[in-house]
C-alpha cells in the first residue's frame, strides 16, 4: 500500500527529529539544528570532549560538523562555530556544491 502525502511527511519529520535528538548525545555537544540553506543537519561541538584535535597551541576550541556529509571546519570561538552552522555551503564542499557526496555518507 503506498503511502499518503501526509503519512510521508509525518514519516520524514519524525527521521528528523531522531537523528537531531541522538545529536545531543555527542562528546562534546553544543548545539544542532538543520540548515534552511541546505536543509543538512549541522552540529556544533567543543574539540576536546568531542575527541577532535585541538590545534598545535589549542586554538581550535570548536567544531562545526555536516553531519549529512561528514565535513567540519574548527573555530576559535564558539561564536564562529556558530555562525559557521548556519551556512553549511560556505565550508561544507559537498553543500556548496563543489564536491560529491562520499558514498558512506549516503
Amino acid at each position: 500500500m503506498m503511502m499518503s502525502p501526509s503519512d510521508m511527511w509525518r514519516k520524514r519529520m519524525r527521521e528528523r527529529r531522531e537523528r537531531l535528538d541522538a545529536t545531543r548525545h555527542w562528546g562534546g555537544y553544543r548545539q544542532a539544528h538543520y540548515a534552511k540553506s541546505t536543509d543538512t543537519l549541522v552540529v556544533v561541538v567543543e574539540a576536546v570532549p568531542a575527541n577532535l584535535d585541538p590545534g598545535d597551541h589549542g586554538e581550535t576550541k570548536w567544531y562545526t560538523v555536516c553531519d549529512d556529509h561528514n565535513r567540519l571546519i574548527g573555530h576559535s570561538t564558539l561564536a564562529l562555530a556558530r555562525y559557521h552552522a548556519s551556512a553549511p555551503e560556505e565550508w561544507c564542499e559537498v553543500c556548496g556544491g563543489n564536491e560529491e557526496p562520499d558514498e558512506e555518507a549516503q
